[in-house]
């Protein structure tokens, strides 16, 4: 396996709104309070952070050295294109004075990524898309994204920038909604700096097979990135990984093995009513087990296996693995 290194945003662990009631469900607490429990987290590596936001050029100096002091490093940065003024888009959006922004929102991001020595950063085109039929010249919109992205790949060309991608939410229907979308983006944009990065709750809320996603990604060298959350398919619920689809998640990891990805793993999750630090915890626990499950079946059986690909041969496997 490759060195996986796991981080997590420390403002998953506070009270996060819902469509029901927008102050969450817990209670209170401060940037400060949520850095500290998450620096306290003893299976993760780093931290990362939404940006310009959560961290700033102006504090990014500041948190770098808070995070020394924690035992922990920058990890990664999300490019904030979902807040308020993005609501009617932001690569794609109709207005050019938006689109504009939108670029140089994502620049700002790379030059806090320089100052933190941040290696990678994330785009969400999480507004950009439809709700309805006819509200969107979609060949207009692809050239919008492709021309934005490839004016920042060119402002951080040492910085490498993963496309995140989502089915739906908060667009009914979001122009970057699957693997396939993203790596033609990839493609498109046509730099060295530009890559994916993989949610694999998104990637199941798509309907994909998770680990045939990624190996699309690593096959070009395109994987830069990996976020973790589990969901029962229909949505994107973010709930602890290993929860819903452990040997789902289990092949993910064989096959991250298989290329020796080795990257930054977030772990991507709300945790509405319950502990979001039992959240990150238990899921990096998950992964870390099942990799060491790896090592108890063998490479050599799991290639076997996947050679062969006869069902009860793998289901004997994974059963024994599992159970015992």
């Amino acid at each position: 396996m490759g060195k996986l290194k796991f981080t997590a945003n420390p403002a998953l662990l506070g009270p996060i709104g819902d469509r029901f009631e927008p102050r969450g469900y817990k209670e209170e607490q401060c940037e400060e309070e949520l850095f500290e429990i998450t620096a306290k987290i003893d299976n993760i590596e780093g931290m990362d952070f939404w940006g310009p936001g959560q961290v700033t050029k102006q504090t990014a100096e500041r948190t770098v050295m808070k995070l020394k002091s924690s035992g922990k490093v920058p990890a990664s940065l999300v490019v904030d294109l979902w807040s308020k003024p993005w609501g009617q888009g932001s690569f794609a959006a109709k207005d050019e004075n938006t689109r504009v922004a939108a670029a140089e929102q994502v620049k700002e991001c790379i030059d806090i990524a320089r100052i933190m020595g941040v290696e990678i950063i994330t785009v969400w085109f999480g507004h950009d898309g439809v709700d309805y039929s006819f509200e969107a010249d979609y060949s207009k919109a692809w050239d919008w994204i492709v021309s934005g992205m490839k004016e920042v790949a060119d402002y951080g060309k040492e910085i490498k920038i993963g496309i995140e991608y989502k089915i739906k939410e908060p667009r009914i229907h979001e122009f970057m909604g699957t693997i396939g979308d993203a790596m033609l983006l990839v493609r498109d944009i046509g730099r060295d700096n530009v890559g994916v990065t993989l949610d694999f709750g998104h990637s199941l809320a798509a309907g994909e097979n998770m680990a045939n996603s990624a190996v699309r990604a690593m096959k070009e060298g395109k994987l830069f990135a990996t976020h973790w959350g589990d969901n029962y398919g229909a949505w994107d619920d973010d709930v602890i990984v290993g929860t819903v689809h452990p040997i789902r998640m289990f092949e993910v990891l064989y096959w991250l093995d298989r290329y020796q990805w080795e990257g930054w793993c977030a772990m991507d999750q709300y945790p509405f009513r319950s502990s979001g630090r039992d959240a990150i915890y238990e899921s990096v626990a998950w992964i870390k087990g099942l990799c060491r499950l790896i090592d108890k079946v063998g490479r050599s059986t799991l290639d076997k296996i996947v050679e062969n690909g006869i069902p009860g041969e793998i289901s004997k496997v994974l059963r024994e693995a599992l159970l015992g």
